[in-house]
């Protein structure tokens, strides 16, 4: 009976153990964050999702970026100021005083999602930037 118990806690380890290696090296590579952390944008805005690719990845995170613009004739500084409460009351992001913040991106995946909210001074565009990164180490 004692042998049968061993080799049953040496199999459960050994299971365990290669499960929390397999999800580690899953949940540690960069990943391109879910629109749903940013959309769907509230009335008077509308937005034009940029390229979601794996091409967007490298050096640790993966990033995309919606340009918004006022269906209603706002100023890109009242838009800008609409996105960030948009983000701030329907998607519960905490954000700093530059409009940026990051969180984890669930309580099992560490790994971080983060949203920024900019003028682009090219174009006068409204950005939202959402990147996802891996785990620090």
């Amino acid at each position: 009976m004692r042998i049968r118990v061993g080799w049953i806690a040496a199999v459960t380890v050994v299971v365990v153990g290669c499960c929390s290696l397999m999800l580690y090296a899953e949940r540690s590579e960069p990943f391109l964050p879910h629109e749903d952390e940013a959309l769907p944008l509230p009335a008077g805005l509308s937005g034009q999702k940029g390229e979601t690719g794996s091409g967007n990845c490298g050096s640790g995170v993966c990033t995309w970026r919606i340009t918004v613009r006022s269906t209603s004739g706002a100023s890109p500084v009242q838009v800008l100021d609409q996105v960030r409460e948009h983000l701030k009351e329907k998607h519960e992001w905490r954000l700093d005083g530059n409009g940026a913040a990051c969180r984890p991106n669930s309580f099992v995946d560490r790994r971080e999602a983060c949203v920024e909210t900019l003028l682009d001074p090219a174009t006068g565009d409204v950005v939202i930037q959402l990147s996802g990164s891996r785990v620090s180490p």
